[in-house]
């Protein structure tokens, strides 16, 4: 593989099994962020269409599931809430981190800390918190195309948009874990970096008829209503 000034290695930071091996798939749930915009942290909001918290929401499409674990990213004010919130979710672990820095930081975060859990894994699945409403199919075409394409990165796309989960196989994390760990930057922007200086492969889109996956909550509705932006991040 071609080496990048810009792309070093960092210290091991997940916990990897060897190729071949039976495919270990975990989530990440980013919930770092400020929601200044939203006006209150979007792990905890309720929309008037579901009871639930958000982040219980998207918590509930994998847990218990075909997903080996589900670990959700926050910080050390929010992490009790959240805690009560998915208690009884199984295979939940709520992780906290400072604030700070963007998806990047947080999946370098994740990847810590599943490595300090001993988890062994192949790909994860990054599933924002104000994304609740991904259908579940959706998850089963996702995971019928990362199973074609085990070392690349796969996303959906409504219409040409590029939306999330993005299932990111363990080998592309290790390689720009040392990189994600000290970036204000997108995790986007890092794989589109690697990809076009040939030092990783190009991600996959997977097109999906599920605006769930573009549909996420970056400003409060009003009490009656779910209004989302269709994210482009």
């Amino acid at each position: 593989m071609k080496t990048n000034s810009w792309l070093t290695p960092g210290r091991a930071t997940m916990t990897n099994q060897p190729e071949g091996a039976t495919r270990r798939d975990v989530v990440v749930v980013p919930a770092r962020g400020a929601s200044r915009r939203f006006g209150q942290p979007k792990a905890l909001a309720i929309l008037a269409d579901d009871p639930r918290a958000m982040v219980r929401r998207v918590v509930d499409l994998y847990a218990g599931t075909d997903w080996d674990a589900v670990l959700v990213v926050t910080t050390a004010d929010l992490g009790p809430a959240i805690e009560r919130l998915v208690a009884d979710a199984p295979g939940v672990v709520v992780v906290t981190a400072p604030a700070g820095g963007d998806t990047a930081r947080t999946l370098a975060e994740a990847w810590a800390a599943l490595a300090s859990r001993g988890e062994a894994w192949t790909h994860a699945w990054v599933h924002p918190v104000d994304m609740p409403h991904v259908a579940p199919a959706t998850l089963a075409v996702l995971r019928d195309a990362s199973g074609r394409a085990p070392r690349r990165q796969v996303r959906p796309a409504w219409h040409g948009r590029p939306g999330h989960p993005v299932v990111v196989p363990a080998t592309l994390a290790e390689a720009l874990a040392g990189h994600a760990m000290n970036s204000d930057a997108p995790w986007r922007e890092l794989v589109a970096r690697a990809a076009g200086a040939g030092l990783v492969e190009e991600p996959v889109a997977v097109p999906v008829d599920d605006p769930g996956v573009v549909l996420d909550h970056d400003v409060r509705p009003g009490d009656h209503g779910v209004a989302g932006r269709m994210e482009d991040r």
